[in-house]
């Protein structure tokens, strides 16, 4: 009796604990268009469950993701980005660019907004809050400089070579790989 109960009392705290979710925290590299190079401390909260199977089968799906990094340059403060939407399945957004123009901080993200269609969204670091400009309808086209990955098996650090060879992968959409030439961008 006593080796049946501690055996369910085992198998309830694996279930809790299963369904906590988890934190994947990775460092990496970003070339700014200035041809800069910082680098950035990156998270994705992830919950269980979902049928996500861009996620790999993983049993989990993203909740969350953050950016750190140190702003101003060489100041030692340290400045955060969370995402802040997320489409009818919960999935927040990912951004695609971060860069700092004329010394503000902008952020680039990409998000689900119907089946088939998706909007880029832009955030300024502005007097130490995060701003939401809206982009015009066409803008030019800037090319991905974060990492595209988030899944639960990150490199704890992540240079500016493997990114660019693994985003280069032809598994991800254009969307991901450029922000623009169009804000909105529907499929078929």
């Amino acid at each position: 009796m006593k080796n049946a109960l501690s055996r369910w009392l085992i198998s309830i705290a694996m279930l809790l604990l299963g369904g906590c979710g988890m934190t994947v925290t990775w460092q990496e590299e970003v070339q700014l268009s200035d041809g800069r190079v910082i680098v950035v401390e990156r998270e994705t909260v992830r919950v269980s469950g979902g049928d996500d199977l861009a996620h790999g089968g993983s049993g989990s799906t993203p909740k969350e993701r953050r950016i750190r990094f140190e702003f101003p340059l060489g100041s030692g403060q340290r400045v955060e980005w969370r995402s802040s939407k997320s489409d009818s399945r919960q999935f927040p957004e990912s951004p695609l660019v971060l860069d700092i123009v004329a010394e503000q901080p902008v952020i680039l993200t990409i998000n689900p907004i119907s089946e088939g269609c998706e909007v880029y969204s832009k955030y300024s670091f502005q007097n130490g809050s995060w701003i939401k400009e809206k982009l015009p309808d066409a803008f030019a086209k800037q090319a991905t400089n974060l990492y595209l990955k988030s899944g639960p098996s990150m490199p704890s650090f992540v240079d500016i070579a493997t990114k660019n060879r693994d985003n280069a992968d032809i598994r991800y959409f254009r969307t991901l790989k450029q922000v623009g030439p169009r804000r909105v961008i529907c499929s078929g």
